[in-house]
């Protein structure tokens, strides 16, 4: 939480399993697929992660 990634895709909008999962409907989100190096998130650089995140979970920061 709080570390700055990159998006690198954009996936359109899947069923939210958020809601879905409580019975509250698909509630279709934006996905997308974040880099995140590994140097931004233990200090260790050589390789990145990317992960799949629904928009609510992220946030925007200025560049």
């Amino acid at each position: 939480m709080g570390k700055r990634g990159e998006i690198v895709m954009y996936h359109s909008g899947w069923v939210f399993p958020d809601t879905n999962a409580h019975g509250k409907g698909e509630n279709p989100k934006h996905l997308y697929t974040v880099r995140f190096s590994s140097e931004v998130l233990w200090n260790k650089p050589g390789f990145a992660v990317c992960i799949d995140l629904f928009e609510p979970y992220l946030e925007s920061v200025d560049v």
